[in-house]
This record gives structure tokens, C-alpha cells and sequence, in this order.
């Protein structure tokens, strides 16, 4: 009897637990998709005002790219309802922390370059 209650209380810690990372991973997912169209309006607010930071935006574009790919995948993935193999889903969940540390990073740069695009998509 010992051992099962035991076990209903880690399944429970355990299906809390991967709530709490699903929850996370939506929220990073959300942020990075807002930081990336913000991104491309200050690319395009650039480009048109021939301003030399375009090279930074691209550059910026790439990164957040490259650290987001696998939860932009799975998001796309799980919106067009197909499903996500283990190792979609792993690599998923293993780009949370550095897509958001990076969606961060362009935030900021963005905030920095083109002031009035940051205020129009990023509360204060």
C-alpha cells in the first residue's frame, strides 16, 4: 500500500512537473514568435530608412533562429495537428531555455535600435 501511494504522488509530481514545462515551453514559444515579427518590422523599418543596423537585425534573425528552430518546429507541428515524435519533442524542450534567453537578447537589441517598433509590440 506504501508503494503505491508513493507512486500515485510522484505520478502526480511528475504530470505537475511537465505541465509546468508545457506551460513554459508555449510561453518561450508565444515570446520568440513576437519578438520575431518584431524583428522583421524593424528589419523592413530599416531597410527603408537605410539605416547601417540592418546587418545586426540579420545577424540577430539568424541566431534566433537557430536557438528557437526545434520549439518553432514542434509548434508548427502541434498547430497543423501533427504529431511530435520523442525526439521532436526532447528537442523541443531542450531549446526552451536558450530560445528564450535568446528571444531576450533580440528584445533588447531591438528596443535599442528602433525604439518605436519595440514600443508598438513590447509592453514596458
Amino acid at each position: 500500500m506504501r508503494i503505491v501511494a508513493m507512486w500515485l504522488l510522484l505520478t502526480a509530481f511528475a504530470g505537475l512537473a511537465a505541465c509546468a514545462g508545457r506551460d513554459r515551453a508555449e510561453a518561450v514559444f508565444l515570446h520568440q514568435n513576437q519578438v520575431s515579427a518584431a524583428l522583421a518590422e524593424a528589419i523592413l523599418a530599416a531597410e527603408a530608412e537605410g539605416r547601417d543596423v540592418t546587418g545586426r537585425l540579420y545577424e540577430a534573425e539568424a541566431a534566433l533562429d537557430a536557438a528557437c528552430g526545434p520549439l518553432q518546429n514542434a509548434g508548427y507541428r502541434q498547430f497543423n495537428q501533427e504529431a511530435l515524435d520523442a525526439g521532436q519533442r526532447l528537442a523541443a524542450y531542450q531549446a526552451v531555455d536558450a530560445c528564450d534567453a535568446k528571444a531576450a537578447e533580440v528584445e533588447a537589441l531591438i528596443r535599442e535600435v528602433d525604439p518605436e517598433t519595440a514600443a508598438y509590440f513590447f509592453a514596458e
